[in-house]
C-alpha cells in the first residue's frame, strides 16, 4: 500500500491510498481528508493525481455536475480503474449521493474518477487522443524531474466524465538509484503488448487476446456520443493500430488498441 497527499489544480490538498490487490491490478482511493491519527502516514507528492478543475464524476462539484452515480460514459475496465466517493475519508457519494438513498447508503458508493496509465511516448499518445474520436486534452504539465502528465477526456457527456491520465518518465526507485538498471520498462511492456495484438488480431473481424479484453469502454449508446462506430474504427486504421468489430447484446462494438498497447471498447 502507498499513501500520498498531493495538490490539485484548485489549490486544495487531497489524499490517495494506492493498493495492489493482485497481479498488475492497481486501485487508488481518493479523498479530501484523513484523521489526525493517520495524517503523517501520507507522503507528500507534488505530482497532481487528479484534476478538480476539469469536469469529473465528483458529486455536486458544480451546477452542471450530476448528483449520484456516474452515467455510463466509461464503463469499469477489468483492471487499472480508480475509485472515489465523498465520505469522511473519500469521495463515496455523501455529497450528492444516490437518488432515493439514505446518506449512510450513499457513503458506501465508490465513484469512478479516473483511469491512469504509463506511456513511453507522450507525443504519439497526443496524436491519438484527438477530436477525431471526440476527445480533448484538458491538462498537460512537465515536471522538474522530467516526467510528463497529460489528461484527456471524451467531450460527451459535456458535464461529467472519467478522466484519462497518462504519465511518461516516472522512474522507479531502482532507476533513481541505479542509472544502469535494466528493468522491465514501459517501452518494453508496450512492445510486448503490441506484438501480442499483431499476432492474434488477424483482421477486423477475427482474433482476440486477454489484453484486448483488459480495456475501458466508451458507451456511445443513447445519444451520448456524436461519433459513429465507423469513425473509431477508421481512426485505429489510420494510426496503424489493430482493431476488430463485435456484435451482440444491445448493439455493436469496436475494440481497438491505443499507442500504450492497452485496449478501448467503443459501444454503439
Amino acid at each position: 500500500m502507498t499513501a500520498l497527499r498531493w495538490p490539485s489544480d484548485n489549490g486544495e490538498i487531497y489524499y490517495s491510498v494506492i493498493v495492489n490487490p493482485c497481479g498488475f491490478v492497481v486501485l487508488e482511493l481518493i479523498g479530501d481528508s484523513v484523521s489526525d491519527k493517520y495524517h503523517d502516514m501520507f507522503q507528500i507528492d507534488m505530482h497532481m493525481r487528479f484534476s478538480m478543475k476539469s469536469k469529473n464524476n465528483m458529486p455536486g462539484q458544480s451546477s452542471g455536475m450530476m448528483m449520484g452515480p456516474p452515467r455510463r460514459q466509461l464503463q469499469r475496465s477489468n483492471h487499472g480503474f480508480y475509485f472515489g466517493g465523498r465520505g469522511h475519508h473519500g469521495y463515496m457519494g455523501g455529497r450528492g449521493g444516490m437518488a432515493g438513498s439514505t446518506t449512510a447508503e450513499a457513503d458506501k458508493v465508490l465513484m469512478p474518477l479516473k483511469i491512469s496509465r504509463s506511456t513511453s511516448n507522450m507525443k504519439v499518445l497526443q496524436e491519438f487522443y484527438t477530436a477525431e474520436i471526440g476527445v480533448s486534452q484538458v491538462h498537460y504539465k512537465e515536471y522538474e524531474d522530467g516526467s510528463k502528465h497529460a489528461i484527456f477526456m471524451f467531450d460527451q457527456p459535456s458535464d461529467v466524465g472519467v478522466q484519462l491520465h497518462f504519465w511518461e518518465g516516472r522512474k522507479s526507485k531502482k532507476q533513481l538509484t541505479d542509472s544502469d538498471a535494466d528493468e522491465w520498462t514501459v517501452a518494453k511492456f508496450e512492445a510486448y503488448l503490441h506484438e501480442t495484438h499483431n499476432e492474434n488480431i488477424r483482421s477486423e473481424i477475427c482474433g482476440m487476446n486477454q489484453y484486448v479484453d483488459n480495456h475501458y469502454a466508451y458507451d456511445g449508446v443513447h445519444g451520448q456520443a456524436t461519433k459513429y462506430l465507423d469513425d473509431f474504427a477508421n481512426h485505429f486504421k489510420s494510426q496503424g493500430l489493430p482493431y476488430r468489430w463485435f456484435s451482440g447484446g444491445h448493439g455493436y462494438q469496436v475494440y481497438g488498441v491505443d499507442p500504450t498497447g492497452w485496449a478501448i471498447q467503443f459501444d454503439g
